[in-house]
This record gives C-alpha cells, structure tokens and sequence, in this order.
C-alpha cells in the first residue's frame, strides 16, 4: 500500500470552477456524464468505439480460462523462490520465469525497460543487550550499516524522538499498527458488496492492519536520525516467528541508523532492561550493489492501436505480495487465444518493477517503474493511444485476525478468521467505469468489496482523490482512467506465511472479473470511460499553464509523486 500527501484547502474555490463535481452519495454512480468541456486540453480520440467482430465473446469461459489449480501452481512457483526485493537475484529469476512464459503466448511481444539500481544486500544483523544476545525478527530494510552502541531507553509511540531523550542511545520503540474507522470507507465508496452482511456487522469498529502504521515508522527512522541515536529497535506486538523477515518500510530510503525489528517476547525483556538503562548494541551488515532490474512489457495487437493496460509489478516478500502478475498471465493466455478481430483494442500488459525501491531515477522520483509507465501513458493518453488501465495486487487474499495469545502471554497472534480480507476496488469519476465494475463484482460474487472513489481524504487537488492504496495511485495522479484492485492483509509484509494465506477460488473470481471487465469495456469509447477524468485533465493544463501551478492543485510536470 502506498503513502499519501497532505493538501491545500485554500484551493476550494478553484475545484469549485472546474464544474467536475463529486456524486455525494453511494448510489451517484448511476447518474448520467456531466457535460464536461473538453477544449484543446482534453482528449483528441474519438468518441467512437473501436468494434469487435460479430459472433466475439462478450465474457470469459470459466471452462477455458485457467483453472484454480493452474493459478495456485504458478503462485506456487512464485512463494517458491522466496522473498523477492527490487534487484535480487529471486526477483530476477521470477521476472525470467514470467518472460518465458509469455514468450510460449502466441500473438505477444515480449520486451523489457531495465533500471540500474543501488540494491541494499544484507549480509546480517543482530542485537545484543543487557550482557546477552536478543533473537531479532530481522532487519530493517535499508537500514545503515553498522554496529553501534549505548544504553537501551524506552520511548512510548507518540512520545517524540528528540536528542534529549534519545541522543547515543538504542531506542526501543514500538511498532504500531494504524487503524481507519470502518465507516471512513463508506465516506468515499461508490458502492458495496456485502450479502452476508459482514462489513454492515463491522461498521461500528476501526479497520486495523500493519500498512496503516507505514507512515509513523518512517518518521521514527528519520526522527531518531536526527536526535542522534545509537540505534533503533521496533518492537512488534506479534510474536518472532510470525514477522520474521518483516520487509517495512519497503520503498529503499537509505536509512541513517542501524534498526531492526523483535518480536512481543523480546520486546518485553528489552522495555525491562530499558528500565534500568541496559547496555546495547546493534549491529548491521550490509552493502551497496549496482545491479539492474527490468520491467517485462507484452503487447498483445488489436484491432486498433488505442490500448488496454493491465499492469502489476513482480517484486515482494511472499505468496501473496504480488501475485497479481499470475493473473494477469492468465488474462493474456485467454486474450491472446481469441481472434484479432475479437480483440477491439490492443492490450499491454505490463509486469513493473521498483515497487520495493521507488527511486529508479533519483531519489526524487519516488513511485518505482509504475510512476514512470504512468508519465510515459500521460503522455500518451491525449495522443488517443491509450483508454484504460488496470491496476491487479494481492489476490485471494484470506483475512488474518489479531487476537490475545493464550495462556495470558503478551501481545496477540495472527489467526484465519475464515473470511476473505477486505476488497477495494478503486474507480475514478467516470461513471461508465463505475457502473461496470459494481456490476461485475455482483456478477462474480467479490464479497466484503468496497468500490472506492479512493483510499484517501478528498482534497482540494486535481484529482480530488490522489491514493489508490497501491499501484493504481501512480495513474490516478497522471490522470489516466483507473481501475484498480488492492487488498492490505495482516500477512502482507510477513515471508513467514505462505499459500495457506491465499483462496485460490477467490483468486480465479478475481481474476475472471477483470477478464469480464476488458469484455464489457471493449464497446464503450474512450470518451465515455474518460468521463471525469477528461474535465480534470483540461483543468490540470489550465493550472499548470498559469501561476496557479506553484499553488499544489495538481501534479504537474516534473512534481513528484506523493
């Protein structure tokens, strides 16, 4: 999942101009195109859609699209290789995996954009304190290099990091998950999913999962920097085994202190070793590699040039974390099976990279290889080469639940509570795009599924919703027509689980909606999918043509992705 930027509510009155209002209600999606005004500004296409021919299917066979047993065994080759950071030699053999795969798909042109990246190499870490060794759950992603010493000290979360408190000393601090009140989903839904009633039940408590508490993590990295400290170590509320190996934050900041990362347990024995002011030490081996890392592109021909992109990237830390290059493998073996003519637009799919190092090009350019397929497909999208993108992470996701270990010990556990985890859908204001994916998430049976407008607070920003919780938020910026899918599960940092944590029936329904979706889609025009999008982006040149571009309404050239 990725991270938000704040924004600026003087600029109401500006939004207020553009005549691209919000729908204020869930069931708005139903509403008719607004009359946007498009100018030299908006899209060049046409409004008409390019056909297939007579006799083409207008849905997936579920009896030839790939089975359940074919999805799970190539997720299977995946979590086989174990974790698979940006530029690793397991990333790179499964890259190698899916290119020669999609080399045997007749019909597809399988190419590769490589990056050269320094990649962080771990060669160990420890922690000792209080005269002994203290088991670790790992390092710290991209923590520095180092072994340093001083005195333990126990800094509550929410209690500031500063030099007073922290200078020369191991900081123990404690890794808190966010929470989001189940009813901040509803604030900006579309539309919901829920037969069984299972998120009506939840509505009155708070979503709480490990990527809400991303944020606070950075800043105590950064924080205890800054003080000074001798080392940072973050104390999980969950037990070693189960976040050993925890890769957070994950986007390949080169962190200034050695930290690493305990369990409950030894989070305990450390806050009371804190007490007295122990002696501590941390220790960190690692080294800079220049290495290169690639993103695959296939391209399957259609009727037209005008493209379909269906996009996810191949770096992650287990079976589920992403897993959405398996379907979307899937996806081209079942388009490339039909007929050109039943093909109405080309189809790209994309495979990025960088995900788990979101700085290809500098450490400014933050967002990995989809923020630089999102400009290249920004500069494309007025061309009339390009329609639509979507955006697939984390499929057949199982909902883990946090709760109290037994016999009274400290901290909780994560267990199956025998549910999927929670589906986002996101869809901007296009109410062509919205009305198809509510309908196919019905038609497929996706329970406990939001369809959002986004994953953050509206701003006074174009566009209003600039998060999609993950890959997707790299287009939703560039202002590309966006469907995307995400899900955030307890277990989505953790090497520690496996298959087990996938639903590999859920996985192929997830997979068959988007197949269905590409259907449906094929005979509407890249107007009508455009909807909003096309009033935001006339408004975005009219900004970033005028003073108002130092103002932050919208990204335009060369700002960075927040």
């Amino acid at each position: 999942m990725g991270r938000g930027r704040g924004h600026r509510p003087a600029a109401l009155a500006v939004l207020a101009a553009l005549a691209c209002a919000i729908p204020a209600t869930a069931g708005a999606h139903d509403l008719g195109l607004p009359p946007y005004i498009y100018g030299d500004a908006g899209r060049a296409a046409s409004a008409v859609a390019p056909a297939a021919a007579e006799g083409c299917p207008t849905a997936a066979d579920p009896a030839t699209f790939a089975s359940k047993a074919q999805l799970l065994s190539d997720n299977g080759v995946m979590a086989s290789l174990g974790r698979r950071p940006t530029g690793s030699a397991a990333q790179q053999r499964w890259i190698g995996w899916l290119e020669r795969r999609l080399r045997e798909v007749k019909g597809l042109d399988v190419g590769s954009v490589p990056y050269d990246i320094d990649r962080w190499a771990e060669g160990g870490a420890g922690l000792r304190a209080g005269g002994a060794e203290v088991p670790i759950s790992g390092a710290v992603p991209y923590a520095k290099a180092a072994t340093q010493s001083g005195p333990l000290v126990y800094v509550p979360a929410g209690t500031a990091l500063t030099a007073d408190a922290v200078k020369g000393k191991v900081v123990v601090r404690d890794a808190v998950p966010g929470t989001v009140p189940n009813a901040a989903f509803r604030a900006v839904e579309w539309f919901e999913w829920d037969p069984d009633g299972t998120l009506l039940a939840d509505a009155g408590g708070n979503y709480e999962r490990d990527f809400a508490g991303y944020n606070q993590r950075v800043l105590d990295l950064e924080d205890a920097a800054k003080a000074g400290a001798a080392g940072l170590v973050f104390v999980h509320g969950f037990p070693r085994d189960q976040v050993r190996g925890q890769y957070a934050p994950y986007e390949g900041t080169h962190w200034k202190v050695p930290a690493v990362y305990v369990g409950v347990d030894e989070g305990e024995r450390l806050k009371r070793l804190a007490a007295g002011g122990a002696p501590a030490r941390v220790a960190i081996k690692a080294k800079t590699v220049r290495t290169t890392t690639r993103t695959l592109i296939a391209t399957l021909p259609g009727v037209s040039d005008e493209r379909f992109v269906i996009e996810s990237h191949t770096d992650g830390m287990n079976a589920i974390w992403d897993n959405g290059p398996i379907a979307i493998l899937a996806l081209a073996r079942h388009f490339a099976a039909l007929p050109r003519e039943c093909r109405p637009r080309t189809m790209q799919f994309v495979f990025t990279t960088g995900h788990l190092y979101q700085h290809l090009v500098d450490d400014k350019d933050r967002g990995g290889a989809a923020e630089q397929e999102a400009k290249q497909l920004d500069a494309d999208y007025d061309k009339g080469s390009i329609a639509l993108v979507f955006a697939l992470e984390h499929l057949g996701a199982r909902e883990y639940a946090a709760q109290p270990r037994d016999g009274g010990r400290p901290g909780r556990v994560l267990k199956p509570s025998g549910r999927s985890e929670l589906n986002t859908m996101f869809v901007g204001e296009s109410p062509v795009l919205v009305r198809a994916v509510d309908e196919q998430v019905v038609n497929h049976d996706i329970r406990r599924t939001f369809v959002l407008r986004g994953a953050d607070a509206p701003a006074a920003k174009i566009p209003p919703h600039n998060s999609y919780g993950g890959e997707g938020g790299a287009y939703q910026q560039h202002l590309i027509p966006t469907i995307a899918l995400v899900t955030g599960p307890w277990t989505l940092y953790n090497p520690a689980f496996g298959m087990e944590a996938i639903d590999g029936d859920l996985m192929r329904r997830q997979a068959l909606l988007f197949a269905d979706l590409m259907h449906g889609l094929a005979g509407e025009s890249a107007t009508a999918m455009g909807g909003g999008y096309l009033g935001y982006r006339a408004a975005r040149s009219l900004v970033c043509g005028s003073g108002l571009a130092t103002l932050g309404l919208a990204r335009c050239a060369g700002d960075p992705y927040g």
